[in-house]
């Protein structure tokens, strides 16, 4: 059976106890547990073996939450707890849960390898493209000026630092883009390592 399977099942046994109660406390009246384990066997027309149903109403009875009351004269009983926790969405609701939790470990797995890939690959490009463009920009400019100069005298040196400030300009652009896709990358992170941080502390015993 599927984790999914099982919390539907043992939903199944907590919704008959609710509403069969007194079917439910003859049957456990008795001190047999064979007779409990084939009361529920029935419950799932022997779909589900009854060593398997044993296992159910075990980890049931065991719950953190005390979601039946367990009684050696009258057997397990439903109690105050049981309707709120089937209504909050019961073994079925836990299990989504833990499925979202497990989804959202993975994305935020995916985001990191992601960072990792960007910044390596953005460190490549910024030592193999960004600071040559950065030279080959500042000479180009330069030598362009100077050639507008010696082509004709009459340039004014306001043209000449125009050409400069447009170079300068474009660089920064460049740095702009780069610090805004690197700011967002981060955040994307920090959302990734905080699911990471949470999923964790929910799995400590």
């Amino acid at each position: 059976m599927t984790k999914q399977e099982i919390a539907k099942a043992k939903d199944s046994i907590l919704k008959f106890m609710l509403d069969n109660t007194k079917i439910n406390r003859a049957v456990f009246a008795n001190d047999s547990y064979y007779d409990q384990r084939d009361f529920w066997s029935k419950l799932f027309d022997r779909k589900i073996s009854s060593e398997t149903i044993d296992r159910f109403i075990s980890q049931i009875i065991n719950y953190p939450d005390t979601i039946v009351s367990n009684f050696k004269e009258s057997g397990i009983q439903p109690n105050e707890l049981t309707k709120t926790f089937l209504d909050e969405g019961g073994f079925v609701g836990l299990y989504e849960k833990e499925r979202k939790k497990i989804i959202d470990l993975e994305n935020a797995k995916t985001v990191i390898a992601l960072k990792n890939t960007r910044q390596a690959k953005l460190a490549k490009w910024q030592i193999i493209t960004f600071w040559p463009l950065f030279v080959l920009g500042i000479f180009g400019g330069v030598y362009s000026a100077i050639d507008m100069l010696e082509s004709n005298e009459n340039i004014s040196v306001d043209k000449y630092n125009s050409n400069i400030s447009e170079i300068k300009k474009k660089i920064d652009s460049l740095r702009i883009n780069f610090k805004q896709e690197n700011n967002q990358l981060e955040e994307r992170l920090y959302e990734a390592e905080m699911l990471i941080a949470v999923y964790e502390s929910d799995s400590l015993p």
